[in-house]
């Protein structure tokens, strides 16, 4: 077993001894918590550790507050082995899973120059820059009825695909593809791209002016997770076929249609896949509730035991799988404003005082 054991600065020791916490801290790498579970009133948190050499060996570390923050997936796959081995947990645990309302296409070989692609391999200044993911936004939220509005934002895709992008993306836009404009010059043009590509690389022609394009918007929440194999999955029959994503793929070909490209959607969406989805956005599992008969956890981000409000003691989920339903907009300061909270309110039950100064 890797493990580091470090000794916090002395500017750090005093902030953390006003919390009453110890000034020593254990990092373990290499490790993944299977479950948790009660004895003699501690929590037990069941894991692996994985060494250099690929060795396995089970560790069990004691603590008195666990705080399960393992991602939509992790934490709700966590708790649902917990549930098997026997922790009293809602049956809700499972529940309200949601992709946001995410869905994406790609505006193929367009009439401008979009350099999306990252740089992957290339080091810096070796080929023209490439901006961060996501740095504009189209919105198209409605103040009448925000369950139908959307959030369109820009995409960069990974320099890892890149050797793989023509090909795949010429092929996208021969079985899926919307071409958006025509003429007989065009259609020369946009043929010269895709041949500059095939030969050049996806740094050149019509791959180098692909946008990739995300859209946010609202699901109906209703996907479960589950275990199969010892692994979290999940059950959401037709959500492909709500009319969310028809609307957000309509809105990318308009969008596309500026540009002069042509509409790729989502290869995954459509009739073969059963109109499946991919999300970057994965939120609930563990929905927070005013009682265990509707949600994981509370408000505090405390566990329910399983019936009522009753919480177990220094149990807490702090991350995306607390949040009930899509939120229309990327998640990240909503997942962070509430586990900042969760933590404000574990430090008042404890008493201790943070000292953000």
């Amino acid at each position: 077993m890797r493990r580091a054991r470090r000794t916090l600065p002395d500017v750090w020791s005093r902030d953390v001894l006003n919390l009453g916490l110890v000034t020593t801290i254990e990092i373990y790498t290499g490790l993944s918590a299977r479950r948790i579970e009660r004895q003699a009133e501690q929590w037990v948190v069941q894991a692996e550790c994985t060494d250099e050499d690929g060795t396995v060996s089970q560790v069990h570390p004691r603590v008195d507050i666990v705080i399960v923050a393992a991602g939509t997936l992790g934490s709700t796959e966590i708790l649902l082995r917990s549930r098997d081995y026997g922790l009293a947990l809602s049956p809700a645990l499972g529940s309200r899973f949601s992709g946001n309302g995410d869905t994406l296409g790609f505006a193929y070989n367009a009439d401008v120059a979009i350099n999306g692609i990252g740089l992957g391999v290339h080091p810096t200044g070796t080929i023209e820059a490439v901006g961060p993911c996501s740095t504009a936004m189209i919105d198209a939220r409605s103040a009448r009825d925000r369950e139908l509005g959307v959030v369109m934002e820009d995409g960069a895709i990974p320099g890892a695909m890149a050797t793989l992008l023509p090909a795949i993306l010429a092929a996208g836009a021969k079985l899926t593809g919307t071409d958006t404009d025509a003429g007989l010059r065009d259609r020369i043009e946009e043929l010269a791209r895709v041949v500059k590509s095939k030969f050049l690389g996806a740094y050149s022609g019509a791959t180098r002016n692909t946008l990739f394009l995300l859209v946010v918007g609202h699901d109906d929440a209703a996907g479960k997770i589950f275990l199969e194999d010892d692994r979290a999955r999940v059950h959401w029959p037709d959500v492909g076929r709500q009319p969310h994503f028809a609307r957000a793929s309509e809105l990318m070909r308009r969008a596309t249609q500026a540009l002069g490209g042509t509409y790729i959607p989502n290869p995954v969406w459509n009739e073969l896949t059963d109109h499946n989805l991919v999300t970057g956005h994965p939120l609930g599992g563990c929905p927070m509730a005013e009682s265990a008969d509707a949600g994981v956890v509370n408000h505090k981000g405390q566990v329910f035991s399983g019936a009522g409000a009753a919480v177990h003691p220094g149990l807490y989920v702090m991350d995306g799988s607390v949040i009930p339903r899509s939120l229309g907009a990327n998640p990240l300061l909503t997942i962070s404003a509430l586990a900042e909270r969760c933590c404000d309110q574990l430090a008042r039950d404890y008493g201790w005082t943070i000292r953000y100064g």
